[in-house]
Formats: C-alpha cells, sequence, structure tokens
C-alpha cells in the first residue's frame, strides 16, 4: 500500500505511506478488517472517539 496526501497545488504530493504490506501487521489476535476497518466502518470509529 503506498498512500498519498496534496498538501496544496503548490507543495504538491507528500508520501505518508511507501510500499507497506498490510497483510504483514495481521494475526489471528487482530484481523486485517480490525486495523484496517471497511469505509462504511470508519465514521462509526470517528464519531465513537469524539
Amino acid at each position: 500500500m503506498t498512500t498519498f496526501l496534496k498538501m496544496s497545488d503548490e507543495t504538491g504530493w507528500l508520501t505518508v505511506l511507501k510500499n507497506v504490506d498490510l497483510r504483514a501487521l495481521a494475526s489471528k489476535d487482530k484481523p486485517l478488517e480490525e486495523i484496517v476497518p471497511p469505509c462504511g466502518k470508519l465514521p462509526q470509529r470517528v464519531e465513537a472517539a469524539g
């Protein structure tokens, strides 16, 4: 996975993550779906944290 964040039109893109294998972070105790939730679950987590 590689992720970019556009800072502005003048400065361009910032590389946040480069060539990260998210599967390497997953385990039986913490599956990938828990580490990186599907998009539909993200707003619920953000509201719960607030």
